[in-house]
């Protein structure tokens, strides 16, 4: 039996459970899943490939308002991750054989750019426990469901 304080093991035991028998998480399973990815995987701060995504969702692409800043991009995709109305998708990438995790949620008013999405998307490796990127899909859930994987749980 595992700590209680080991959460980094309790996550991958929940990530292979769901994975196996791709199973609906019960909504303290999703909690789970967010808060970990939130506060373990998530930047705290921006760094360069928040920049980055930033640069290219916010400044190029004006998902989010032009004055938005990289901490405030950062912050939008936290809220979405830790949201309890986002959904949980799993994904399995065929040519690493390893699992994405996607928070899909709602885009708040003052997340709305000129070119704004109908779903906040945020992508991170689920076994190897990084963040890949952060975006506005404009065709929300649709998009989504393209990337042949499985929901976990569905936006509300």
């Amino acid at each position: 039996m595992r700590p209680p304080d080991d959460e980094r093991s309790v996550v991958v035991d929940l990530l292979h459970d769901l994975t196996m028998t791709r199973r609906p998480a019960t909504l303290a399973e999703s909690a789970r899943l967010g808060q970990f990815f939130a506060a373990e995987v998530l930047p705290d701060y921006p760094t360069r490939r928040v920049y980055e995504k930033h640069a290219k969702h916010v400044e190029d692409d004006l998902q989010w308002p032009e004055d938005t800043s990289a901490d405030e991009y950062l912050d939008s995709l936290r809220a979405t991750v830790l949201n309890p109305r986002s959904g949980v998708y799993l994904v399995e990438a065929e040519v690493e054989r390893t699992w994405t995790i996607y928070f899909v949620g709602p885009v708040p008013y003052r997340s709305q750019g000129r070119r704004a999405g109908s779903r906040i998307v945020v992508l991170f490796n689920a076994e190897r426990h990084f963040w890949i990127t952060g975006f506005q899909a404009e065709a929300g859930d649709i998009y989504v469901d393209r990337q042949a994987g499985f929901w976990v749980q569905c936006p509300r």
